[in-house]
Order: structure tokens, then sequence, then C-alpha cells
């Protein structure tokens, strides 16, 4: 089994090596967007109508009333790969896989049901999301506020939102949309319905990070690099002290047995002045 610490030196190499790859890939991939939440957030469905999926037939992410995603899927439209990952709270395996999903993404989308403001765990995985994005948390990471059409009173619910975003001295761009009313809009051809959506104003600022992708690609990876390297230096002081651990495990079974062996020829040379006194007064008798 891997010591704690070599798991913590594998992940580390597979990170860089991970960003290694993508740097080397320069522009000519695209754009990933990923979504982020709880389960039933709605990212599923939004993801849907981004990528001009509006019927339950023709959809591309599965959704349903039951949990309906359990791995990430990716799907390019546009020039765009858009990501769909499993609810952060179903349980421990959708967790991990989620997380996965959006270590690599260039834009990250985190979806919550505008029907009540922010839970302690969207608030704990939105600091995690702080602290492993850094600066981009600000540039690159978008609040989407859900199924706006189900919650008439969601714009108070966004100002209790943005309260908590300040909390947590995070201060991304809000959207508050509504995937169904954009659907139905598009499909019966009903412009205003799908207009009070907002979801143009996102396919919009999204367009926006496409026109920019090569400056959101260099920022990405800057801001991951640097962030590697900060963990350098306790990964090495991490191993002398691993170094240190082991020359005393060693060190004290040969120190035991200098001791012994002092305590040896010590004896040994008491033994010799006993033997050579007994040998003197032999002589004399």
């Amino acid at each position: 089994m891997a010591s704690s610490l070599e798991t913590q030196i594998n992940e580390f190499l597979a990170k860089w090596n991970a960003l290694e790859a993508d740097s080397q890939q320069g522009f000519e991939r695209e754009l990933r967007v990923a979504v982020y939440g709880l389960l039933k957030a709605g990212k599923s469905s939004l993801l849907n109508v981004l990528t001009g999926h509006y019927s339950a037939d023709d959809e591309v992410f599965k959704t349903g009333v039951v949990r309906a995603t359990v791995e990430n899927k990716s799907y390019s439209h546009d020039g765009i790969t858009y990501r769909d990952t499993p609810g952060l709270d179903a349980n421990d395996d959708d967790t991990q896989e989620a997380r996965s999903g959006v270590e690599d993404v260039d834009v990250l989308m985190f979806v919550h049901n505008a029907r009540s403001e922010l839970d302690g765990t969207e608030m704990q995985y939105l600091s995690e999301c702080a602290r492993r994005m850094g600066s981009r948390v600000n540039s690159d990471m978008l609040l989407i506020l859900s199924q706006i059409d189900q919650s008439p009173e969601y714009l108070k619910v966004k100002e209790v939102v943005e309260g908590q975003l300040r909390e947590l001295n995070i201060h991304p761009q809000i959207f508050c949309v509504s995937a169904t009313l954009f659907a139905r809009g598009t499909l019966e051809n009903k412009p205003p319905l799908a207009n009070m959506s907002n979801i143009s104003s996102l396919i919009d600022k999204i367009g926006e990070f496409k026109a920019h992708s090569s400056e959101v690609l260099i920022e990405k990876n800057l801001a991951s690099c640097n962030a590697l390297l900060e963990q350098i230096d306790p990964l090495l002081q991490s191993c002398d002290d691993r170094m240190n651990e082991i020359i005393e495990f060693f060190a004290k079974p040969f120190k035991q047995f200098d001791l012994l062996q002092n305590e040896y020829y010590k004896r040994n040379d008491e033994l010799h002045k006993q033997l050579e006194a007994l040998k003197e007064e032999s002589k004399h008798i």
C-alpha cells in the first residue's frame, strides 16, 4: 500500500503531467465548460438547452425525477466542450466523480436552485472551488441560479446569495435562468417566453469566453502552474521529514548495538586485567 507521502507525490506528478499535456495542446482544443452543483440543481437541463436540445426526446444530458447522472459526460457543440457532472450530495462516489470532472475545465458554472439560498454544503464546495481556482474564481466561474420559473422570489434569493458569496470573499458573475422557459419559448416559437428565461445572456457570456479562449487558457494554465509550484516546498519538506524519520528509525538499533559493543569491550578489558593479575599471582605460589 502506498504511503500518504507517496500518494501526494503521485498526485502532484499526475497534475503536473496533465498540465504539461494541456499546455502542449495549445489553442487547438475546444474551450471546456462544466456544470457543478448539488443533485437536482438543474445542471443537465441547463446543458441541454445550451447545446440546442429542447425536448425530452432529444436531450443529450439525461434528466429525470430520480438521479440520472452518475458519471461525467461531455458533448461538443459549436466549438465548445460542455461537461455534465453528478450531484455533489448524492453519495461519495458521485461527489468524487464530479470533482474529477471539473479539474481541467476552463469555465465552471456552479448551478444552484433559485428557490432558496445556498446551504452549508454548497458554501463548502464553493470555498473549495475558490481554493482550487485561485484568482480565476471571479473571472472563470459563473454562479447560475436555475429554475427561476419555479421561484417568484428569485431576485430576493439572489440578494441573499450575493451576501453569502461576499462572506466567502468571492465575486463570480450571477445569472438567473430557466432552461424550461427557454426550451418552451424556442419550441413554441414564443420569443418573449424565451427571453424571460435569461438563457440568451448566459449564451452570450459563454460566447465571450470562446472569443477570448486563448487568454482564458493561458490564464488558467498559469494559475494551475503557480498552484502546483506552491506545493513543491511543502512536498520537499515532507520528504526531508520522512527521511529523518527513517534515519532515526534505523539509528536507534545501531545506537543500542554501539552501547552493547562498548559494554562488551569494557567487560573484555576488565576480564583481561583480571586474568593478567591471576597470572602474576600464580608466579608467586
